[in-house]
């Protein structure tokens, strides 16, 4: 046998193969990258792309608003029917691929609906010559959203987080709260809501629909330029509350930019959240206003961390004297950052940062 044939061997015999990490750390990772990295990730192998793919897939408009994920997306319909409404409003319906390797209707898990409502518009925007003249746009929007939810429930896709963020204008395209729809949200376990259309519709829906959320987290600046003019609806804020209790294992909370003027009903949220007792480890205030005592936090007692972002209302010691006064064994974290806030519990955050370090 010729040198280089020993020397093949050898190779051949003693070379193992490349190890791979599994798909469920290889996607963990990929979802922590940027869009742009996520392109370079799709070279680097087979295995690779393959879970590069399933990544973009399963939260792509968190990614893009690009009108290509909605074609997609349509390439899949198969209802004759629902196709020819669409081509007949002048949208444009992708031809279908034989033979398709990924299912990716299926594959998504985390639906940031204000990016899926953009790309609708972009691509009723530029329907080119296709586009109907005489066609409303809000019906054509709405016809497209429907198909797209209704093909989400036909390949049984179950979300796991949902982000409502709707501005002025986005209020008819609210369609995931149709009770046709449920199936969508049933298994939902984080929600954001950022809105400044239809905040009562949206609370109530999530407290009717939404019942093991482990992560929730409202921003209400949107809420509070309505209450400024006058718009806002008293009740939308009891309908918040109603959410909070519904929860059966809230871990984590989030609440931003709250009203002045409706400070008073802050303690009906924080009364709220003793109802999450025996789950909850996170809590966030972000420019929010005080107007009682935190009693609901005492009764939290498996708290890990707890921020009070530009607060005001807590300079009185008296309504943070029951707090100072609870026992936290688990509380490691307090961030106090502006606001009003009292020294007293300054002090208290400082002890409890301190004892854990």
């Amino acid at each position: 046998m010729s040198k280089s044939n020993r020397a093949t061997k050898k190779i051949i015999k003693f070379t193992k193969p490349v190890p791979t990490l599994p798909n469920e750390i290889l996607q963990d990772i990929f979802r922590r990258l940027r869009k742009y990295t996520l392109r370079q990730t799709l070279l680097v192998n087979k295995h690779w792309c393959t879970n590069t793919i399933i990544t973009f897939w399963q939260k792509p408009f968190h990614y893009s608003y690009d009108v290509r994920i909605i074609k997609t997306y349509l390439s899949f319909l198969e209802d004759d029917a629902e196709k020819q409404r669409l081509l007949d409003a002048g949208v444009e319906i992708p031809s279908k691929i034989e033979n398709r390797i990924f299912e990716i209707p299926s594959m998504l898990v985390h639906l940031k609906y204000y990016g899926m409502i953009v790309a609708v518009k972009n691509l009723v925007a530029n329907r080119g010559k296709a586009k109907v003249e005489t066609s409303d746009n809000t019906d054509i929007l709405n016809l497209i959203i429907e198909a797209l939810l209704g093909l989400f429930v036909r390949k049984e896709v179950k979300l796991v987080s949902l982000s409502s963020t709707c501005d002025k204008g986005y209020d008819p395209f609210l369609r995931f709260v149709d009770p046709k729809y449920f199936e969508l949200t049933k298994n939902l376990k984080e929600l954001y809501i950022d809105s400044k259309c239809r905040r009562g519709l949206l609370f109530k829906w999530a407290a009717g629909n939404c019942r093991n959320l482990r992560s929730l987290e409202i921003n209400l600046v949107r809420w509070r330029r309505a209450e400024q003019s006058n718009r806002i609806n008293l009740t939308d804020d009891e309908n918040l509350t109603r959410l909070i209790c519904a929860q059966n294992e809230l871990q984590y909370f989030k609440i931003s930019h709250y009203a002045r003027r409706l400070e008073m009903k802050t303690q009906l949220i924080v009364d709220a959240l003793a109802t999450q007792a025996n789950t909850l480890q996170h809590v966030i205030f972000d420019v929010i206003g005080f107007s009682g005592p935190l009693e609901g936090l005492v009764k939290c007692t498996n708290l890990y961390s707890l921020e009070f972002r530009s607060v005001y209302g807590l300079k009185e010691l008296e309504i943070v004297q029951p707090l100072i006064s609870a026992k936290f064994e688990n509380l490691k974290k307090v961030v106090i950052v502006s606001g009003a806030v009292c020294e007293d519990l300054r002090k208290w955050a400082d002890t409890h940062n301190k004892a854990s370090n």
